[in-house]
């Protein structure tokens, strides 16, 4: 039985960008297959079409952005390779379908086609699934140059090296200061004075890259009005800008309108800002569940849209012979286009998947058996009986509504006596210690609350509570005593690969963190242990109950089986919200952890098994 996608995990502001970045594709093809080009820019047709034309080159850049951003944390493994697998599938199959296409209707000799697939000319449109593959070969390593900087400032710094060497030339070498009316006719030379070393212009996809990696971490701060009016904004001025640069002539295609120049990255820098934050946590499912589907179509809608681009635009000229009124047909071949290409598209999708089920299949029936692992005894019998009456326990305390783990900053854990009343099952919890379920930090939502990874931009929301006299010494830590100690947390939250940072919706703040944490004494019970913490501002709304709840439906979703946590003796707030979730008691800890200011504290620890 197949499996159901949980919607609330995927993001659906993500699917409407790539949607839009492929509309964008096909629209901007409307100009290249319409004799555009060859028009002399003349009258208020051409501005309006040189406008729109303007506003559709944000296209590709938006695909490359969204790659920066789903895709900055990946690291380096064998697995990660695998994710290449479909794309790869997907172009062989679209290179078939174009391949058969140009067989039938221009007599294309089949061996030919058969070479196009390695020079990316069998599917016309193909030359991006070659610069993808380069991109996609050099991520990891990217990731590992982008992610080790060591703050903001410094990927700041990363990201304007890359525009001066890709996008400032667009703007500085596109005069010919020696041509007399250079400023009010430009169109006389295509020739410029150079400036600035254009020669790196070339490599503007890693610096789309990093800016969706970038956007990812420190989104823009700015209201959804502002971005859409930044970003309709500059459809208008750069729009113009191409008209001044082409007047009286043909459009000048030329580095400043092309996807490497400084007005497309700037467009499209407000585009993905924008659609990347579109609010659709209220929207039903089944519109989440149409605009995933569409999304998955995108790359295969893109490959094959240039069949029906051949199909449709020769009907058009023939319809209307003048290119300039052939304007008003853009909202029917258009849409036309797009869905034609989704469609076909998803029947690739179709044939890809059968593939794979087969050859998934097969693999599983050729590959070599493996000899089951032998039986492992304890190595020492003593130590495992000695556990049922002293044992070292996990440290977890909690005030308002929050718990926190054994790691916590300035307490140390030590042998407390367990109720052997109820002690039997945190005995049998902690003798067993398989291999820890794999975990990432995925993007989850409840109705109030976004639960996403930290950025290093949210250190000053941290230090805002963690400041709090009233909440880290009741969780068991020192409060924070600068924003340098709250960056310094952040960063271990990153890079522990633990801990979710909870964001209000309302604010967009982060106004507490939660986490399954490895146990850290080869005593552990099998899965993770959940420590939270949240702002005192927020307590008693039960928010820490909604965002405890959505990670515990996390863990069991994604195989794990058991899960541990505890709150500090007297922390009434804690106990109820441990309770909400359906934990069960399993013991008590006397005496346990010592705490930062030399305070002695016990614990109750709870478990919750899935079902």
């Amino acid at each position: 039985m197949k499996k159901s996608i949980d919607l609330s995990r995927r993001s659906s502001a993500l699917d409407i960008t790539r949607i839009v970045a492929l509309f964008t594709v096909i629209s901007v093809h409307f100009f290249l297959n319409n004799g555009f080009y060859s028009e002399p820019m003349f009258g208020k047709r051409m501005l309006v079409m040189t406008v729109m034309r303007s506003a559709f080159m944000i296209c590709v850049p938006l695909f490359i952005m969204l790659t920066g951003y789903l895709m900055s944390r990946k690291t380096l493994s064998r697995g990660y390779y695998h994710g290449i697998v479909k794309t790869l599938g997907i172009y062989l199959l679209a290179s078939l379908a174009c391949a058969v296409y140009k067989i039938v209707n221009f007599g294309y000799k089949p061996t030919w086609m058969i070479w196009g697939l390695f020079d990316y000319t069998t599917a016309n449109y193909a030359w991006y699934i070659e610069m993808y593959i380069g991109l996609f070969l050099l991520i990891p390593f990217l990731n590992l140059a982008y992610n080790n900087l060591p703050s903001r400032k410094s990927k700041l710094v990363l990201l304007v090296t890359l525009i001066g060497l890709t996008s400032l030339p667009s703007i500085v070498n596109i005069y010919n200061f020696t041509v007399e009316g250079w400023w009010k006719t430009p169109y006389l030379s295509v020739e410029y004075r150079k400036f600035a070393p254009d020669w790196w212009t070339r490599i503007y996809p890693l610096t789309y890259y990093f800016l969706g990696a970038y956007l990812r971490e420190f989104p823009l701060k700015l209201k959804q009005w502002q971005k859409l009016l930044c970003w309709f904004g500059c459809i208008v001025v750069f729009g113009l800008f191409n008209y001044y640069r082409s007047q009286y002539g043909f459009f000048a295609w030329s580095q400043y309108n092309d996807w490497q120049g400084m007005p497309n990255l700037v467009m499209t820098f407000f585009a993905f800002s924008f659609l990347s934050s579109i609010k659709t946590e209220r929207w039903p499912n089944p519109v989440k569940r149409v605009l995933m589907v569409v999304s998955d179509l995108c790359l295969g809608g893109y490959l094959v849209s240039y069949i029906f681009d051949n199909l449709y635009y020769p009907v058009l000229a023939e319809i209307e012979p003048r290119m300039t009124h052939r304007l008003e047909w853009y909202v029917v071949i258009v849409p036309a286009v797009f869905l034609s290409s989704l469609a076909l598209s998803g029947v690739l999708n179709l044939v890809y998947a059968g593939l794979a089920r087969g050859g998934s299949a097969l693999w599983a029936k050729l590959r070599p058996k493996r000899m089951p692992a032998p039986d492992l005894e304890p190595a020492s019998a003593a130590a495992n009986t000695d556990r049922s009456e002293s044992i070292s326990v996990p440290v977890g305390a909690a005030v308002g509504d929050t718990a926190s783990v054994s790691t916590a900053s300035g307490g140390t854990a030590s042998g407390g006596t367990i109720d052997t009343s109820m002690s039997a099952e945190a005995e049998k919890l902690v003798n067993n210690v398989p291999a820890l379920p794999t975990l990432s930090i995925e993007r989850l939502e409840t109705e109030r609350l976004i639960l996403r990874e930290f950025r290093e931009s949210d250190a000053e929301d941290v230090y805002e509570y963690a400041r709090d006299p009233e909440v880290g010494p009741n969780a068991g830590w020192k409060p924070h005593e600068s924003l340098d100690e709250s960056r310094g947390v952040v960063k271990n939250f990153i890079q522990s690969g633990e801990v979710w940072a909870i964001e209000d919706k309302a604010s967009h703040k982060v106004i507490g963190s939660i986490g399954l944490h490895k146990r850290e004494r080869e005593c552990e019970p099998f899965d993770r242990e959940l420590g939270y913490v949240l702002s005192r501002d927020y307590w008693g709304r039960g928010l820490m109950t909604e965002a405890a709840g959505r990670i515990v439906q996390y863990a069991f979703d994604n195989g794990m089986k058991t899960l541990l946590v505890s709150h500090f003796d007297g922390n009434d707030r804690s106990r109820r919200v441990i309770e909400k979730l359906g934990f069960s008691k399993v013991g008590h800890a006397a005496d346990s952890y010592t705490r930062y200011d030399g305070k002695v504290l016990s614990e109750t620890i709870y478990i919750r098994k899935s079902v």
